[in-house]
């Protein structure tokens, strides 16, 4: 009973105005913060995760060709260095290219089709589909090939159509044996091709590294620089990678520019939105240490006479800590509700497109840590400012 009677006592100078403007500036701040993060971890994963909208943080460079045409175009071992050095480069692999000829034909719907055609290869580790059937031995007559998507668009809208020919699904065409001819180096054979899939990374016709290597050995007099490098970046959003392909007029294949472009004004917008709650998080811890300073001094009399009668600072300053710690849970509550909410409206667009956002885990436990630093400095403030008067 004396101890209600005391918490009554201190309790009537705290002003419900002061404490219900601290909260809501809080809730503001940290609703803000909560849902910039939640969101900014949805985008990320649409954009960089395994169900990603765009390519991912790859690269592929190659020198800008002059207005007038010709020039060196091929990478030198000084210049693949220092691309490799780049702190963004987080790995980096040169383009094999087949230095022969070669022809391939088809037969499709009773008529011959043939066409010359040239091979490129990467390292197996910048393969986008499955290595199951990525494989080649030297002297085998059978190569797997990965053509880029928008091949088999091309065909079935442009080619296919206005030929009189049928459309071919993906799964169809790797029914569809390619007979290879290859001859170069005063020599000529023969090998069976097959589309084992479609890359959306890498837009060329690529046949296993091994098969290109074994190949070139054969048909190709000597080997020659690389013109192309794939790069995987660790921030496709570092302003960093732009300044110096920039400066060294390297080229990207446009596609590949898009995740950079889309991450760096997403890390962007999502600082602002941070910055913008942080500061208001930090105005309303502002108002509460300010309100908790003036109400220890209006309530300097009561607080000595308590100590006079043998009350520790500690129980003194247990009846403001719970305040403030109710207060604070309630926003983070609040804080946790209001961007759960806000999530639903780009998550309902995100199951149109069959994506799957991230999980709310990692924004609560963040917004946990935020309130419960802000409830630390509360605290510490109570204490120092409670024993002050007692000692």
């Amino acid at each position: 009973m004396k101890k209600d009677l005391v918490s009554k006592l201190l309790r009537k100078n705290i002003s419900p105005a002061q404490i219900l403007g601290y909260a809501l500036a809080n809730l503001v701040g940290l609703s803000i913060i909560m849902t910039a993060l939640q969101f900014y971890a949805d985008a990320n994963s649409v954009i960089n995760g395994e169900e990603k909208l765009v390519a991912s943080d790859y690269i592929i460079v190659y020198k800008s060709v002059s207005p007038l045409g010709g020039g060196n175009l091929e990478f030198s071992e000084a210049e693949i260095d220092e691309i490799a050095s780049q702190p963004w480069a987080t790995d980096l692999a040169q383009f094999t290219s087949s230095q022969y000829n070669v022809n391939a034909s088809i037969d499709m719907a009773g008529r011959g089709m043939s066409t010359s055609l040239f091979f490129e290869s990467v390292p197996d580790r910048f393969i986008d589909l499955s290595k199951s059937s990525w494989k080649y031995v030297d002297g085998d007559e059978n190569v797997p090939i990965i053509l880029p998507k928008d091949y088999l668009s091309l065909y079935n809208f442009g080619f296919a159509s206005s030929h009189g020919l049928p459309t071919i699904s993906e799964e169809m065409i790797g029914l569809i044996p390619i007979r290879l001819s290859l001859s170069g180096n005063g020599i000529q054979k023969y090998f069976s091709g097959h589309i084992i899939g479609f890359s959306s990374r890498i837009n060329t016709i690529l046949v296993p590294e091994n098969f290109i290597n074994y190949t070139n050995s054969i048909f190709a007099e000597s080997n020659t620089a690389p013109s192309r490098i794939i790069i995987e970046v660790s921030n496709p959003g570092d302003p960093a990678v732009n300044t110096f392909l920039s400066e060294h007029n390297y080229d990207t294949g446009t596609g590949n520019n898009d995740n950079s472009r889309l991450n760096f004004f997403l890390t962007m917008i999502t600082g602002i939105v941070i910055t913008i709650g942080g500061i208001i998080s930090l105005l309303s811890l502002f108002i509460l240490l300010l309100s908790l300073h003036l109400l220890l001094q209006k309530n300097y009399d009561k607080i000595h006479s308590l100590m006079m009668l043998g009350y520790k600072p500690g129980y003194i300053s247990s009846v403001y800590r719970k305040i403030v710690i109710t207060t604070n849970v309630t926003v983070l509550l609040l804080a946790t509700a209001i961007s759960i909410s806000a999530s639903h409206y780009w998550t309902e667009l995100f199951d149109t497109l069959n994506l799957t956002p991230q999980p709310k885990t990692t924004t609560i436990i963040i917004g946990a840590l935020i309130i419960f630093g802000i409830t630390l400095i509360n605290i510490m403030t109570i204490n120092r400012g409670v024993k002050r008067y007692f000692y």
